[in-house]
């Protein structure tokens, strides 16, 4: 006499695969919310901020982590800059580590763009006492129009420069 094997019952599946495709586009539409949303070229206010509210806005967060400033003076009004600034185009080029990656090569493009800004924002990563870094564009640029290296392996001074390019509305 032959053996009868008894068939285990089958899961459905289609409420799990639906389940997950569900938690998936969800998860999706957030992070394209995110991305949209923290590309909004302001501040956190949700307006554009004058380069005084971005000053402002710089020192608070950075002071609150405890960092201290280069010794930069206030923002002002009719400020003369030292260094002009420079498009960049096809015909300037930018040094090799500007291209470490995409956000340093952002931020050595908009501190050459505008040195003028970068000028009157003071730099929180500590090079004022060991290079002599007078504010954020010093990280970048020197007087002479010489690029520095040092902004290409500080992620303080490129996520100000990049602060200061989104509040101003620059991006």
């Amino acid at each position: 006499m032959a053996k009868i094997k008894a068939r285990k019952p089958q899961k459905k599946k289609g409420n799990n695969t639906t389940l997950l495709v569900v938690i998936g586009l969800v998860l999706i539409a957030g992070i394209i919310y995110a991305v949209s949303s923290g590309n909004s070229s302001s501040g956190e206010s949700g307006k554009v901020m004058t380069l005084r509210e971005a000053r402002i806005a710089i020192d608070t967060e950075y002071v609150k982590k405890g960092l201290s400033p280069t010794d930069t003076g206030p923002v002002m009004d009719g400020y003369t800059p030292k260094l002009m600034p420079r498009k960049v185009d096809g015909n300037l080029k930018l040094p090799s580590y500007a291209y470490t990656n995409a956000l340093t090569l952002k931020a050595y493009t908009f501190a050459t763009e505008h040195p003028e800004l970068l000028e009157q924002i003071p730099c929180y990563c500590g090079c004022g006492d060991h290079s002599g870094h007078r504010y954020l564009r010093d990280c970048f640029i020197h007087d002479d129009g010489t690029y520095d290296e040092h902004a290409s392996f500080c992620d303080i001074c490129i996520g100000e420069a990049l602060k200061v390019q989104k509040y101003l509305d620059m991006d």
